[in-house]
């Protein structure tokens, strides 16, 4: 994709500058086409209806003259033109934006893809809120672009037509009788197409026996058509076969999966993809279990593992097999703790198993990490959501930690002891050899510290009482005091910025945290010292006090430089 000079035109309402990009060249390779023209992947041009990225107002751009081209250099300072959303387009409507039949077709257009979106971005559209309003858009909307067709047939007629906005007026008018359930309608206006088109027709055709109303993505004249092409390779197969399962084409599906592979296309995705069909369509567990097996073989990574687990433990459970779709679920969760799925498909084994308890904490899992505002709620009050970790834990005083909480609950299990500061516990669980050094999912803590860490985090300083003692402890008892977080952060790095804490600092110190350890922050790593030692001007006459407190208040650079002080007493360097 190349790009032009920008073009920049007023607001109408504010009248402050935008600037909009201007492409010279693109590509759609790797792009999906649906059936109401969207093209993904594409170019991502800033369409006529913008909205102004200065005081929020919706207009139209072909009712702005005072439009101009720049340098990149010289609009560098000018906002960027925003795209509205589907409130915006909304609002539009009842507000009556649009002046005239061409612009309110226009408006109706993008509500309409936008609408389709739901659909493109793997939601339900039925389910959807905005079922009623995408019905009456695609009615108005189909009227609309009824007359706009019909004036182009009689243009067509007298051979004053533009072949390629014919073809397209068509192609709308026929799909959004398909939206609106009038099957036959749809083929009657594709039907007018010349047979050079049969690749176009043959997949509305499918939706239409399939009474399917919402938008699809369509496949190319050459996918359709891959057979006659001699240099059709694996992937091309495998890529057809994807549309096609979507498209519920899936003996069509099946026999490309099946072409790809025998043509060497390798990877974990294709047997699961393969799999699934075999298990969910066609009930050949057999096949299907075959396919999961060779995926968990050659998986690359923990995600593609833990997805291979997850079909092969569905497949168990389908079987009747609880405990080994158990394990499964299991072994995935260990490689990925943080996929909610994972825990949707193990609640229902513990349900089918009869364990409430265990489908009641899964239940809760999944939420925390598919609900991001339930999320945000439990990692203010971790206490609080992860409670019954501890009640479970001490009505089973007389068991094993191991046998009362799961193996992936056991780091939070120590976070909570931590917490209550349960020296009784925690003896137990170092008895048990169970280790303090592993990260918390990031459910629990966005960041993903060790106990340890958790232990020095802000949300407990006003939680553990005494807070030296239980970092000696962790520290006599096997926590590494160095350990970093999921984000790479370490916990004597976190307390030498200006929000550290000073006490804390020193009882890391004090409990053998190194001082020249690097610490992740922002897009590098750094000694803890590097943090406060660039605006300590006692120490260096290079540093200009007041050019430091332009930036910092007094409070705050008097904080880092006591942090510096400190750090440095324990042998803290830069170097």
């Amino acid at each position: 994709m190349t790009f032009g000079d920008p073009v920049v035109f007023y607001c109408p309402s504010c009248n402050k500058p935008m600037q909009m990009i201007t492409c010279r060249s693109y590509t759609t390779l790797g792009g999906s086409l649906f059936s109401d023209g969207r093209q993904t992947g594409g170019h991502g041009f800033t369409p006529d209806l913008v909205k102004c990225p200065n005081c929020g107002a919706v207009f139209f751009r072909h009712n702005i003259w005072a439009a101009k081209t720049m340098s990149m250099s010289d609009a560098a300072y000018i906002k960027y033109v925003k795209t509205p959303d589907r409130a915006d387009y909304i609002k539009a409507l009842e507000k009556g934006l649009a002046k005239n039949r061409d612009e309110e077709s226009q408006l109706r257009e993008y509500l309409w893809r936008d609408l389709n979106n739901i659909i493109r971005h793997s939601g339900a559209l039925a389910e959807s809120k905005y079922l009623e309003l995408w019905k009456e858009n695609c009615a108005v909307l189909l009227s609309l672009k009824e007359k706009s067709l019909e004036e182009m047939t009689n243009l067509k007629n007298a051979k004053k037509y533009d072949e390629s906005e014919w073809f397209k007026a068509l192609i709308m008018t026929a799909e959004l009788n398909r939206n609106l359930g009038n099957f036959d309608e749809c083929m009657n206006k594709l039907n007018s197409l010349s047979g050079s088109r049969d690749w176009l027709k043959t997949q509305f055709e499918w939706e239409c026996e399939a009474k399917n109303i919402f938008t699809f993505e369509l496949l190319s004249e050459s996918q359709m058509n891959l057979e006659r092409f001699d240099g059709a390779k694996a992937g091309d197969y495998y890529e057809r076969a994807s549309v096609l399962t979507k498209r519920r084409r899936y003996k069509s599906a099946l026999a490309d999966y099946s072409k790809a592979l025998e043509l060497g296309f390798h990877g974990t995705g294709i047997l699961l993809d393969r799999g699934r069909l075999y298990a969910e369509t066609f009930n050949d567990y057999e096949k299907a279990f075959n396919d999961f097996e060779k995926a968990l073989e050659t998986a690359l990574d923990n995600n593609e593992k833990a997805s291979a687990l997850r079909e092969r433990g569905k497949l168990y459970k389908n079987k009747g097999d609880l405990h080994s779709a158990l394990d499964d679920l299991n072994k995935a969760v260990a490689l990925n703790d943080s996929w909610g799925d994972l825990y949707h498909e193990r609640k229902e084994i513990h349900e089918a198993s009869g364990n409430a308890e265990a489908a009641r904490w899964d239940a809760f899992k999944e939420k925390l990490i598919k609900d991001a505002e339930y999320q945000m709620e439990a990692r203010k009050a971790t206490r609080e959501f992860f409670s019954p970790l501890l009640a479970r834990l001490y009505a089973e005083r007389s068991k094993p930690i191991r046998d009362v909480i799961n193996k992936e609950d056991l780091i939070i299990l120590a976070c909570m002891l931590i917490a209550e500061e349960d020296y009784e516990y925690l003896e137990r669980y170092v008895k048990e050899g169970i280790s303090f050094n592993g990260l918390v999912p990031s459910y629990f803590m966005e960041f993903q510290p060790t106990p340890f860490y958790y232990a020095t985090t802000k949300q407990m300083r006003s939680v553990i009482k005494e807070p030296r003692t239980m970092l000696k402890w962790l520290v006599d008892n096997g926590a590494d005091p160095n350990m970093a977080a999921g984000d790479k952060s370490t916990p004597l790095g976190n307390q030498c910025g200006a929000g550290g804490d000073l006490q804390t600092l020193k009882y890391l110190l004090q409990a053998g945290a190194d001082p020249n350890v690097k610490s992740f922050y922002e897009d590098d790593y750094y000694k803890p010292l590097s943090f406060a030692v660039s605006i300590d001007w006692e120490n260096d006459p290079a540093i200009d006090k007041n050019e430091v407190l332009k930036y910092f208040t007094q409070e705050d650079a008097d904080h880092l430089r006591k942090t510096a002080a400190l750090l440095r007493e324990y042998g803290a360097t830069t170097e």
